[in-house]
C-alpha cells in the first residue's frame, strides 16, 4: 500500500505481529496494521487486485471490514466524492471518530501536491472540508517528487 511504503521509507517497521501491534497501541496509542497480515479476507484479494491493476470494490470494502473493530480510523479513498459517504457509513457502523481523506492528484491519502478533501466523523456528525498543506506551512510538491525509488 502507499501508506506502508511511505512508513517503511521513514524507517517505521510496518510488518508487525499482533503482539507487536498491541505493544505499539499500549505505548503510543496507535499502530499501523498491514492489511495482508491482519485481514484474512483481504489476503486472498491481493493477487487479483494486482493483476487487475485497477481500483476495485476492495478499495472501499477493505477499510469497512476492518477486523480490528477500530473505533477511531484514518482511511484514504480514491475518489473525492466518497469521503463523506464513507464517513457516514463508518458512523453507522459504530466508529466514534474518523478522517476519510482524498489527496490531490487522485491519491487515496493526504498529499502535499495540492488541496486535500477531508470528511471528519466525530460522534455521528460529519464535517467535510478542504485541507491545503500550504496553509499548514508545508511546501507544495509535484507527484513525481513524492515517488520513491
Amino acid at each position: 500500500s502507499g501508506a506502508a511504503d511511505v512508513l517503511a521509507a521513514l524507517g517505521v517497521h510496518t510488518r508487525l505481529t499482533a503482539e507487536q501491534a498491541a505493544d505499539c497501541i499500549e505505548e503510543v496509542g496507535m499502530a499501523f496494521l498491514f492489511a495482508p497480515a491482519f485481514h484474512p479476507a483481504m489476503r486472498h484479494a491481493i493477487m487479483p487486485r494486482r493483476q487487475l491493476a485497477a481500483r476495485t470494490v476492495f478499495n472501499i470494502l477493505g477499510p469497512l471490514t476492518n477486523p480490528a473493530s477500530a473505533t477511531h480510523m484514518l482511511i484514504g479513498v480514491f475518489d473525492p466524492s466518497l469521503t463523506e459517504p464513507m464517513a457516514n457509513v463508518l458512523g453507522q457502523m459504530g466508529v466514534i471518530a474518523a478522517f476519510v481523506v482524498h489527496g490531490a492528484d487522485g491519491l487515496d491519502e493526504l498529499s502535499i501536491t495540492g488541496v486535500n478533501r477531508v470528511s471528519h466523523l466525530l460522534n455521528g456528525q460529519v464535517e467535510t472540508f478542504e485541507l491545503d498543506p500550504i496553509e499548514l506551512g508545508l511546501p507544495r510538491a509535484a507527484l513525481a517528487d513524492l515517488q520513491g525509488g
